[in-house]
This record gives structure tokens, sequence and C-alpha cells, in this order.
């Protein structure tokens, strides 16, 4: 007897942390997302530099500057100081985002945007350092709504230590969920991008912290455990093509990872194998089976 249930799982959030350099070039966190469906979705977008010294982290950004653009480029929304906005902070407390002090320099946005195609730009409003792009599905019911975060990316500085490009998602609903993974660094060049990532290398974690997939040139499978079975060359050519991710070229180092999740949370590293910097780009990608 088949299953009528109705299928729930879906991509719900995605922060990025990199390191933010002078001007608004290469050095700029660039976050881009896709919303589908056919009516608008709230989204919650901030970023997060102070605040990110109470975790730790040294040598945050002063004062992020969020930019909104859509498809065409044209800047449709933008941020300096969130300045503690009551519904703001309601929206941070109802999605599970931590908190940001009234007062800080953090940046934040509640919008709601149309089906589309939107990046997300995290500047330096000052000096450089380290920050953090998020979006959310701010609504009210995400598991009812048809229309979707269905992929997300981000670009970014990758150098040595706390430079590593990390992209943290959220699975949720009732079903695993098959994502497609990539960390993208000498394909960059066929896009004007200046320096990129020579040796991308890419490591995914769960809330544990438990590292459960890896890969370092995407035409070469590495196998953690048996739980994950690690898609080959043949498999993420395909994954490519169904979900309108640019192609890799045969032989080059960029990496590829295809898994399929339990609802929860993951990480994704991208660093270089090499210990060089460059600019980078990681990709997640909902892969509709």
């Amino acid at each position: 007897v088949r299953d009528s249930t109705a299928r729930t799982d879906r991509l719900i959030n995605l922060s990025t942390r990199a390191r933010v350099v002078a001007g608004d070039g290469f050095g700029t966190l660039i976050t881009g997302f896709v919303i589908g469906g056919t009516e608008s979705k709230s989204v919650l977008l901030r970023g997060v530099g102070p605040t990110l010294s109470g975790f730790g982290l040294s040598q945050t950004l002063a004062d992020p500057r969020l930019r909104v653009f859509d498809a065409a480029g044209r800047i449709i929304a933008e941020n300096d100081n969130w300045g503690g906005a009551e519904e703001l902070s309601a929206t941070m407390a109802r999605v599970g985002a931590f908190a940001l002090p009234a007062d800080s320099r953090d940046a934040a946005l509640l919008l709601d945007l149309a089906p589309g195609v939107y990046s997300v730009h995290v500047l330096n409003g000052g000096s450089a350092g380290l920050a953090l792009a998020e979006i959310y599905d701010a609504s009210t019911n995400p598991a009812a709504d048809y229309q979707r975060l269905i992929n997300i990316s981000s670009r970014g500085q990758v150098t040595s230590g706390d430079g590593v490009l990390i992209g943290g998602f959220s699975v949720t609903g009732n079903a695993p969920k098959r994502v497609l993974i990539r960390g993208a660094g000498p394909a960059l060049a066929t896009y004007g991008v200046a320096n990129p990532l020579r040796d991308p290398q890419l490591a995914l974690f769960n809330s544990a912290g438990e590292r459960i997939a890896t890969n370092n040139d995407w035409e070469t499978p590495v196998t953690v455990d048996s739980a994950q079975v690690s898609a080959s060359a043949d498999e993420i050519t395909r994954v490519n093509t169904r979900t309108g991710a640019f192609a890799f070229d045969k032989g080059s180092k960029d990496a590829a990872i295809v898994v399929t999740l339990a609802p929860g949370s993951y990480t994704a590293h991208l660093s270089s194998a090499t210990s060089e910097s460059g600019v980078a780009l990681i990709e997640i990608y909902e892969v509709v089976e």
C-alpha cells in the first residue's frame, strides 16, 4: 500500500561564516538564494559581526552592512544597524535565531519576497573581520507553504585558521532530504572571479559535530562510513543538470557531495586542501526526487 502522506521535507535556513575584507569586491560575503512556488515568502536576513564575539570568535566585523539584490542586480533593500526593532526581535525568537543586542551594529531585514533569485551582500562597514550571513524562512508555518527555499549559495574569501567558509543549513519535515553540496574554486575563474581558490575541499558535519561526508576533487568519491554512499562523478554530473547547477570541468579540483540527510541541522566546511587563500563558493541544492 502506497503511503499517501504528503512529504514536507525542505531547506528552511542558511548561515554562512566567512572573512569580509576591504572594499565591495571579491572580499564581500555574498549569499544567494532562490524562492520557489507562486506566492511571496517571508524571510529574515541578517548580517552579524559584533555579536559573534560573544561566541568566542575574535577579529569580528565591527560594522557589517546588508544589501539585498534581485535577479536583475537592483538593490531592493538595505540595512546598516538593525536598531532593535520589535518586529525583528520577535521574528528572530520565533525562527530560533540567536538574539542581537538592540544597540549592536549588526544588520537585519524582514522582507516579503516574490518567487525568484536573490542575493544578500554583507559588506565591510569599517575594518575587515569575520561575519555571518543568515537567511531564515520566516513563514509562520513553513511546512504548510508551497513556496520554499530551494537552493542557497555563498561566496567568500577562504584563508587559513578562522577563514574557512562555513555554510550551516537546516532540513525540516517528515522525510529525509537529498541535497547536493558543492565547493567551487577553479570553476569561478570562468565567471571573472579574481584569485579563485585553487583546490577547495568539503567536509559535512551533523549537529553532534560528527563528520558524515567529505570530498576534495569532485570526480573522486570519498567514503566516510557506510551510512553515506559516496556519489560517483556520473551521478554528480546528472544531479548538477537536474538542479540547474553550472557544470564542473572534467579534471577540475572543485569539490562536490551528494547526500541524503535526515531532518536536522548541518554545517558544510569549505577550506583549502593546500593551505592557500582564495575566493570560493559553497552551494547547497535541494534535489527533487
